[in-house]
């Protein structure tokens, strides 16, 4: 990283944008000047047309409505208020520098004036801090020219008193109520989110004198400096340590500060070429399956459609791999946008330029070690099978973690019929012992179960072998480590893999115990499932599209179909998910000292045998 001042951040800013010019955060003159052009030319650039015609279709919905008004209802968080208020802000925004009608900038000051008149922006839970500063700060420079200074008084105001002197308190650490300490020990994503409120700085930084431009410049140089820490977590492959929901969370914010210091300073500062960075969007395509995400840990977008965030573009563009925007191109394009929010990281982030690269070269199979994930695929069509496999550390401390190690999601035939349940609501009682995060609400083996978890607090997992051919992906996870040391484990690996050429899945067990245990095989789907008579196959079938599950090798195993709740031993979690529409496919197995369990996944009734049925030491040999 380059070091730098807040002072000299607004020397820099003065000095390229004098007599106070805006707009100057994420939008240049000539970037929307070429907007302009392309949207007013009958042969203009249909991507920024699609983009455009989204988001004014949105403003135009928003013009009748009303702000929301504060509201903490679970005593916490202002975070639904902000972000709702947000898009309002935003898109109306957008919506007036894309066609200069004023009726959208009337619309976004409405809410831009609302909002300042909040008693505060809640900064007991900081992350809303976060987002309204960067949304008004944002809207506050796009609208500026158009405001005059009877309209900007209020807002500018209120960003100090309300975004900027709270920050002022955390960095001085003055006595004060926070429900995180986000610039304690744990790096994570609220640093990244918290960020905003350095671009709002940047936005009216040359309009303040004495003690509040101390403060202004404080805020814009500190929170820049938090993130270092936070981007640690992109290293060094690229893959995020939260999952992909989090990476999408904290690159969304990440990504306005970096594009806003590019445009208002014409310096990143050297924060986007960082280690993991050139790899991160590698990361965020085998996170995507043709019809589902990898939901594993704490991400929101359970059996989410494949989703292919803005973000992707901005290192698509940085690191001149213009094939990397191939796929949000294409969603753009293809798909409707069920978060308008991401319309605004299209219309800044898009380069025409792209259009005349081809889709970037993506591997079929991918491992990231660090965050132990790995995905498989058959190709990159909406009918391939695509099967991700976790075996990170369970939970060890404070994060997103779960008792998790070795689940695996599956998608086939243009559906997802495998997935991990992600997270549930953060503000039950006990939420690290609710279903969704102990290991019974995982697609993993449990041992013995009872009131406490299956796996050991601060246990070990790992990947520890992984190959790739062109007919076979797959990867081992070490898991002896991972389970209560009560339960004895002498050796338990895990395997999940692809044969391309026989379009199977596989995922295989090998267990060894020093004692007999009871054990569960479970794996969550939203499939009807129908049982062979001697329980070893099971017919999933969803929305019209079938898959066959046999256990190919399994003493004693039959598969059962039990509900995705609670057993009978565990502690009840008043409020939590009740997962309906979930059911688990099983093997439940008592008395059992040695476990080789074979289960394969393939479209068809019947097919070749697959040397991913064999012994796990074979894999490696399988070319």
């Amino acid at each position: 990283f380059d070091d730098f001042t807040g002072e000299e951040i607004r020397a820099r800013i003065c000095e390229r944008f004098p007599d106070r010019k805006h707009p100057r955060l994420i939008f240049s003159d000539e970037k929307l000047n070429r907007i302009r052009r392309e949207l007013s030319s009958p042969g203009g650039d249909k991507v920024y047309q699609r983009i455009a015609a989204d988001i004014i279709g949105f403003a135009d919905e928003l013009l009748n409505q009303a702000p929301y008004d504060y509201a903490i209802p679970d005593g916490i968080r202002l975070l639904e208020v902000c972000r709702k208020n947000a898009d309002q802000m935003l898109l109306s925004a957008a919506a007036y520098l894309v066609s200069g009608e004023e009726k959208y900038a009337e619309r976004a000051y409405r809410t831009m004036r609302h909002c300042a008149g909040f008693k505060d922006f809640n900064p007991y839970h900081f992350l809303d801090v976060g987002e309204m500063a960067l949304a008004l700060g944002l809207t506050y420079d796009w609208l500026y020219n158009w405001m005059g200074e009877e309209r900007r008084r209020p807002i500018r105001e209120a960003l100090v008193t309300k975004a900027i002197d709270p920050l002022i308190e955390d960095l001085d650490d003055l006595p004060r109520k926070r429900s995180w300490n986000w610039r304690g020990d744990l790096a994570d994503n609220w640093r990244l989110v918290i960020s905003g409120v350095s671009v709002s700085a940047m936005a009216i930084v040359d309009e303040l004198e004495g003690d509040d431009l101390v403060k202004v410049e404080r805020a814009i140089e500190q929170p820049i400096y938090d993130i270092r820490r936070a981007l640690s977590l992109f290293a060094p492959y690229g893959a995020y340590e939260e999952g992909h929901a989090y990476w999408y969370y904290g690159v969304k914010y990440f990504s306005y500060l970096v594009s806003a210091l590019l445009t208002a300073v014409g310096d990143d500062f050297g924060y986007i070429d960082v280690p993991g960075m050139r790899m991160t969007n590698a990361y965020m395509f085998a996170m995507n399956g043709p019809a589902s995400t990898f939901d594993y840990h704490d991400c929101e977008t359970q059996n989410a459609k494949s989703n292919i965030p803005p973000e992707t573009m901005l290192f698509a563009s940085f690191f001149r791999k213009p094939g990397e925007a191939r796929p949000r191109i294409e969603k753009i394009l293809n798909e409707e946008e069920s978060e308008i929010c991401r319309r605004l990281g299209d219309l800044y982030l898009y380069d025409p330029d792209f259009a005349a690269a081809g889709r970037e070269e993506i591997p079929l199979d991918t491992c990231l070690p660090i965050a132990e994930v790995a995905t498989m695929r058959t190709g990159f069509d909406k009918e391939a099978i695509w099967l991700g496999f976790h075996c990170d550390d369970p939970i060890g401390g404070e994060g997103h973690d779960h008792m998790d190690s070795g689940s695996f999601v599956l998608d086939a035939g243009g559906e997802n019929f495998f997935f991990d349940l992600g997270k549930d609501d953060y503000t039950l009682p006990n939420y690290l012992n609710c279903y969704r995060v102990r290991d019974e609400g995982h697609n993993v083996v449990i041992l013995n179960p009872d009131e406490g978890y299956s796996m050991e607090w601060g246990g070990r997992a790992n990947i520890c072998e992984h190959g790739s051919s062109a007919n076979f992906g797959y990867a081992i996870g070490e898991l002896t480590h991972a389970y209560r040391k009560e339960f004895s484990i002498l050796r338990y690996r895990r395997g999940a893999g692809l044969d391309r050429k026989a379009r199977v899945a596989v995922i295989r067990d090998e267990l060894d115990l020093g004692a007999c245990a009871e054990v569960y095989w479970f794996a969550h789907t939203r499939a009807q499932i129908t049982l062979s008579d001697d329980g070893k196959k099971a017919l999933l079938s969803r929305n019209g599209k079938l898959l066959r599950a046999k256990i190919e090798e399994g003493d004693g195993a039959v598969f059962s179909v039990m509900p995705a709740v609670p057993l009978p031993t565990s502690p009840v979690i008043d409020g939590q998910d009740p997962n309906e529409g979930v059911s688990k496919l099983s093997v439940h197995l008592t008395g059992c000292g040695r476990l080789r369990l074979t289960v394969s996944f393939r479209e068809t009734e019947s097919g070749e045998e697959s040397p991913l049925f064999a012994p796990l030491d074979f894999w490696k040999t399988i070319r």
